[in-house]
């Protein structure tokens, strides 16, 4: 993979990724004239968003999450039915990728509980390596049964993944993978 940019690198480093996207469905109502009728998602997400902050503590300097609200509601005044959002985990060593996967789902679980509304967590670029073995990844490995899986599931699933430094590193999980980056900037002179 070539990577065009402002500087030359030879070498790169790439952190494993998965990201999802969270769905919390609730009952909607008027926030000033019957909000004890709604179940609130908007709340549901804030709650999550929090408690992932608060997890963030207990997390190796080398992880990272991240997210992103979506869809918070239609209006200031109305309790809304569903919020989505978009959530990233990233770490350099791919089976930590999935403790943090199970990590921040149980925070989006505890907030659905906690405000009596439902989650819908899908994850995408992730890879699933068999005997329900789901990862994503960066170490460097050469092994033909594996690069076979990743060639299946990409040519199965290839609306979730990206076409940036995060697919590379989930790929080169199954194969010698470089990204360098390319100056391409023309010189004035």
């Amino acid at each position: 993979m070539l990577h065009p940019g402002t500087d030359n690198v030879a070498l790169f480093s790439s952190a494993a990724i998965a990201t999802c996207v969270i769905t919390y469905r609730g009952k909607p109502a008027h926030a000033a004239a019957s909000p004890w009728e709604g179940a609130n998602t908007l709340d549901a997400l804030v709650l999550a968003h929090s408690a992932i902050g608060l997890l963030r503590q207990q997390l190796r300097p080398s992880d990272r999450v991240h997210g992103n609200i979506t869809n918070g509601g239609k209006a200031v005044n109305i309790i809304p039915e569903y919020c989505t959002a978009t959530y990233a985990v990233r770490s350099p060593n791919p089976m930590r990728v999935k403790e943090l996967m199970d990590k921040v789902e149980k925070c989006f679980r505890a907030a659905a509980l906690a405000t009596g509304t439902e989650v819908t967590i899908n994850w995408t670029r992730t890879l699933d390596t068999g005997s329900g073995n789901v990862i994503a990844g960066l170490n460097v490995h050469s092994n033909e049964k594996m690069a076979r899986r990743l060639q299946d599931y990409l040519s199965r699933d290839i609306d979730n993944w990206a076409s940036d430094a995060g697919i590379l590193g989930n790929a080169s999980t199954v194969c010698i993978s470089s990204k360098p980056d390319v100056d391409f900037r023309i010189s004035a002179g």
